[in-house]
């Protein structure tokens, strides 16, 4: 007996000349063993020649859907931010080569980024002004990534669906010019605009660990983005509970130096630390609040920054 023996075929099946069959075991090694080939000779291309990643082709090829489920593409929902991600890359590949840079906004609705349009070469989506006007619980705060994961991708759909509509209206019009007046109504037109510029997102912190990492920046490659970073901010996210000063203090002034030293940004730092600050004591809080002020005072930190 076979090691392998085929479904059996429904009864409302079997009046058709030829049953559909599903891929046999060898079959399915195969088209896997194609597939992760394919990918293996995508990771060797010169776009990720400094990459370093501790997973296999064949780790990737694996967490995709299955071919049936694809109908033909890499992955569901991923064509356009796929397509997206390549234009952005040969962009700033040119743009370096070069010694330019590409210079973009954080776009806040579908009217600024279709006006920045035709000025620049891409769109940021910042996760400070979602913070602030795009929070899908529509309350609006500081910038500390503690609204809803989704905000940020939920606003890049917005302005990815923006692009897409003005660029289906522009092809449009000047579909039509050429028809009612053939190449010299396109002329008329003038050259048409990019509306589908790279859209880059700002990440956060994740919002998590690393499944909810994977799942954000799933979220982001759905909505159409181009690019996304993500940033570590445990230091700026320091969690006290300590009863010893001793401890607090050195903690605090650590901390501080820290901080100086690699973000360079101490205002916006001293508003997150005293916000994120948990406590068990409120002297603790003013004292930690005074200590950091005073920090900012000295002459060391104004030499260094």
């Amino acid at each position: 007996m076979s090691s392998y023996d085929p479904p059996k075929v429904s009864r409302g099946l079997r009046v058709l000349s030829s049953q559909p069959r599903d891929p046999t075991p060898t079959q399915e090694v195969a088209a896997l063993q194609k597939e992760a080939q394919s990918v293996e000779e995508w990771f060797a291309s010169s776009r990720f020649a400094h990459t370093l990643r501790p997973y296999s082709a064949m780790d990737v090829v694996s967490l995709r859907p299955s071919p049936q489920a694809r109908c033909g593409s890499v992955s569901p929902n991923c064509e356009y931010s796929n397509a997206s991600s390549e234009k952005l890359y040969s962009l700033l590949r040119n743009l370096h080569a070069s010694g330019g840079y590409s210079h973009t906004f954080g776009a806040l609705d579908p009217v600024q980024v279709i006006q920045m349009a035709p000025h620049l070469t891409s769109i940021y989506v910042s996760g400070w002004q979602c913070s602030s006007t795009a929070s899908t619980t529509n309350e609006p705060g500081p910038d500390f990534a503690d609204y809803p994961m989704n905000t940020v991708p939920n606003k890049v759909d917005h302005l990815v669906r923006a692009q897409r509509h003005h660029d289906r209206r522009q092809h449009q019009e000047r579909a039509d010019a050429f028809i009612k007046e053939g190449e010299a109504g396109l002329r008329k037109l003038g050259p048409p605009i990019d509306y589908m510029r790279p859209v880059i997102a700002d990440g956060d912190t994740g919002h998590g660990g690393l499944s909810a990492v994977m799942k954000l920046m799933k979220l982001f490659v759905e909505a159409g983005a181009a690019g996304v970073h993500f940033e570590d901010q445990k230091v700026c996210c320091l969690i006290i509970d300590y009863e010893n000063y001793a401890s607090v203090l050195l903690t605090i002034l650590l901390r501080l130096v820290v901080i100086s030293l690699v973000q360079r940004s101490v205002v916006i730092w001293e508003e997150r630390f005293l916000y994120l600050l948990k406590v068990r004591w409120t002297r603790y809080f003013y004292l930690l609040s005074a200590i950091g002020l005073t920090y900012l005072q000295t002459p060391a930190f104004k030499r260094a920054h």
